[in-house]
């Protein structure tokens, strides 16, 4: 039997199109060169894991962001509560928008393909993208999203955000690196 996984929230799509815009800088002219380049992003939401958070313990990362960044009391209550359970397997139904590149599910079974593959079929590909499902504070206020991309044939890397919303606007409070190949 199939395994189902739940929908995305509306929310978490503004969120993901932020954290992929973060890294485009659409507006610098050394950048010109990225616009409307492919990202092929995973239809399933990742789950954090030992493995995916590298050398950190995972039952120690969430404690260990809560006291090595300086975040307020808020967020140190917010971090210290979570653990890999708050992240399930989700489905996004529709591509983030992005500000100057191109979106595109990454077609099924392409995880048996090497990336070289994909660029030889996707000619503008720029990178292949993974997320987490967004986890969100009680009061909705803060957030954290892992996220991770592959961009060589053997290179990558993996970041943790801590995101705020003030004024009705999502912020990215803290981006953490978490691994890099």
């Amino acid at each position: 039997m199939a395994k189902t996984t739940l929908p995305v929230a509306s929310t978490d799509y503004v969120i993901y199109a932020q954290l992929i815009d973060a890294d485009s800088q659409c507006g610098h002219e050394t950048d010109q060169s990225h616009q409307n380049r492919l990202v092929l992003i995973n239809r399933t939401t990742i789950t954090p894991t030992a493995d995916s958070l590298d050398e950190f313990d995972e039952l120690t990362t969430f404690r260990r962001l809560a006291t090595e960044y300086v975040l307020d009391t808020d967020w140190r209550s917010f971090l210290k509560g979570i653990n890999h359970r708050k992240f399930t397997e989700r489905t996004l139904s529709t591509l983030p928008k992005l500000q100057c590149r191109q979106a595109a599910f990454l077609p099924r079974r392409s995880d048996q393909q090497s990336f070289l593959d994909l660029q030889a079929t996707y000619k503008n590909l720029e990178k292949l993208i993974y997320l987490s499902q967004v986890v969100y504070s009680p009061d909705r206020t803060k957030a954290i999203c892992f996220y991770s991309e592959t961009s060589t044939s053997d290179g990558g890397s993996g970041s943790c955000f801590l995101l705020e919303k003030r004024n009705s606007i999502w912020f990215i409070k803290k981006r953490i690196s978490l691994w890099l190949s």
